[in-house]
């Protein structure tokens, strides 16, 4: 919904290259290890949307989507190495202070500052936006695209699985891999 107020166009691209899921399938297991399911956790076709779908869309792929069509629609390319290093919000606008790598400066005002800059955004700290829930301090992440055979489960939903300290979630990809985003306490990761 956010891609159509730019462009209907973008948003079909989005929709074409993506994966609808359903929503996701929470599986869990208690200290005890035993294990129990909410199937469905999370539905997204019940919401009232125009999209009620969870569409999976690798990070690459969004954001080459994104810059191609910057680049067809409006001539312009990315701008890469800068920091955001100070955010003030107005009535109408928000200036943003970006810093480059060799240190130069300058204030960009704008109509919307859109904040991807992950769990510990530079951005909500300046902006002292509370987030809640987990930051995951103490916590690594780690993604690994595979090949998965034989899955046993219906892999058009999004399977959230949760021990007592880690995680793991198994999302079918748009390029036939499926992606497992993994976490594990910072003082158990092998970071080798």
């Amino acid at each position: 919904e956010i891609f159509e107020q730019i462009d209907p166009v973008l948003v079909k691209r989005y929709l074409d290259r993506g994966v609808h899921s359903p929503g996701y399938v929470m599986h869990f297991v208690d200290d005890k290890g035993q294990r129990r399911e909410v199937r469905p956790g999370l539905d997204f076709t019940v919401l009232e949307s125009r999209y009620p779908i969870l569409l999976v869309h690798s990070q690459d792929e969004t954001e080459g989507t994104l810059r191609n069509y910057l680049k067809e629609k409006y001539g312009r390319e990315t701008d890469w190495g800068y920091t955001c290093t100070a955010v003030n919000q107005h009535d109408d606008m928000v200036e943003a202070t970006l810093q480059s790598a060799d240190g130069q400066s300058e204030t960009v005002r704008c109509q919307y500052l859109i904040a991807c800059d992950g769990a510990n955004s530079r951005i909500r700290q300046q902006l002292a936006l509370a987030q809640e829930g987990s930051d995951y301090a103490g916590t690594v992440l780690q993604n690994l695209d595979v090949e998965l055979l034989d899955f046993p489960d219906k892999a058009e939903w999004i399977h959230y699985c949760m021990g007592s300290s880690h995680f793991v979630m198994v999302a079918k990809m748009q390029n036939g891999f499926t992606r497992l985003l993994m976490s594990q306490p910072a003082d158990k990761a092998d970071v080798n």
